[in-house]
Formats: structure tokens, C-alpha cells, sequence
């Protein structure tokens, strides 16, 4: 069940939907304990709308959100890391491989709680503590050693006229999760063309730690 969710709620990030809070559903925890956990600890006013514009690959999201979730917590482990419309502006979608807007979730078995970060243009703008660990939760522990604009590449080699989002989604967007087998799996986000010539949304799964492409997927608007 908690896998459905998780994947559920990432899908979601592609067409703009804020993930803060999100591990509140994963693990459910009872109201006391929620109202404990909740801290907001940075919250800035700039948004993609009003800084400098400096997109991240997945990598640099990754290294920026590792550096400030080990401040935290030096035993934090990330759940998620995916690219996200929120507060991004961008009227054209990027096929460089990078984004303005990351968010990612870390947990903590020392300090029994969870971490939102989002991240706009190098800079953490939101950081927040919401929920508890759950011992039984999939956590990323290895970098990875695909960026997302060679991930863009593989898929576009994969599914021929792989393109940008359609529907409420905006560009590529870009997942790294965990599957139902716990195993970390970096997905591009974007469309193909359907039998009948229309451009329908499209998922490329692939392995974060060669590249592999595991598998293709049709989504749903």
C-alpha cells in the first residue's frame, strides 16, 4: 500500500503539484505526533518567479539538497527527489536535462522525522520538518551516476519522438524514487506518439546507477 502511494504522489510532482506534507501520507502518523514533527525551519520569499533564472540538473539538486539535509540530520537518507512546476515560470520546456524547481523528502531514524526541501535555482527556499521516520520505508543511499540530461537523451533514443509533457505538466520532468522492489529507479517524464498520431504522456524508466532503460510506460492525463 505504501508503495502505491509513494508513486502516486511522485507522479504527481510532473504537473505541478506540491509535495510538501506528502510523508504525512506515507506514514500516517497520529495527529499528536504530526503537530510534534511540524517545524518550519528556512522559508524565503523567492520564488522562480522574482531570482535569477539557474536551472539544475538532477545531479546539482542532489548535491544541493544532500548538503543542507546532512546539516540536519548527519544520518538523513533521501525517499525522493523529483523536478517540479511549482513557482516555475518557464514558458518554453528545457531539453538541456535541467529544471528551476527540485523538492525532495529525507528521513531520519536518529531524529525520528522527516525533511521537505525545495530547491529553486541553487538556492533552498523552503525547508520543513513534517512526520516521523518509518522504519519500513525505501530510502536512495548511492548517488547517482546517470544525470538527468543523459537520462533525457536514453529516452528519446528509446521511444522515438519522445517530447515535452502534455496535458497540465510543463517540459520533462524528472523522478528519482524507489520501485515496489526498493530499488532505485530514475524516470523521465514526458509524451510519445499514440497510434493514432496524438502526443500522450510517457514515463522512461531507468536504472540511476548505468542508465539501463528498465521500462516505457503510457500515462494517463
Amino acid at each position: 500500500m505504501k508503495k502505491s502511494t509513494s508513486i502516486a504522489i511522485l507522479l504527481g510532482a510532473f504537473i505541478g503539484i506540491a509535495l510538501f506534507g506528502v510523508g504525512l501520507w506515507r506514514i500516517q502518523p497520529s495527529l499528536a505526533q504530526t503537530i510534534d514533527n511540524y517545524r518550519v525551519l528556512l522559508q524565503l520569499e523567492a520564488t522562480a518567479t522574482s531570482v535569477e533564472v539557474r536551472p539544475l540538473t538532477l545531479l546539482e539538486a542532489w548535491d544541493t539538497g544532500w548538503k543542507y539535509a546532512q546539516t540536519w540530520s548527519n544520518d538523513a537518507a533521501l525517499i525522493y527527489l523529483t523536478s517540479a512546476d511549482v513557482d516555475d515560470q518557464d514558458q518554453a520546456p528545457r531539453t538541456d536535462g535541467r529544471r528551476r524547481v527540485w523538492q525532495a523528502l529525507y528521513t531520519s531514524p536518529g531524529l525520528d522525522k522527516q525533511l521537505n526541501l525545495q530547491i529553486v535555482d541553487w538556492k533552498i527556499v523552503h525547508a520543513i520538518e513534517d512526520g516521523i521516520h518509518d522504519p519500513g520505508i525505501a530510502v536512495i543511499s548511492q548517488r547517482p551516476q546517470i544525470d538527468s540530461p543523459n537520462a533525457l537523451k536514453a529516452a528519446q533514443r528509446t521511444v522515438p519522438g519522445f517530447d515535452a509533457s502534455v496535458g497540465r505538466g510543463k517540459g520533462y520532468h524528472y523522478i528519482l524514487q524507489t520501485d515496489e522492489e526498493n530499488q532505485p529507479v530514475l524516470s523521465v517524464v514526458g509524451s510519445s506518439q499514440s497510434l493514432d498520431g496524438k502526443q500522450m504522456p510517457a514515463r522512461v524508466d531507468l536504472n540511476p546507477a548505468d542508465g539501463q532503460v528498465l521500462t516505457v510506460r503510457a500515462l494517463s492525463k
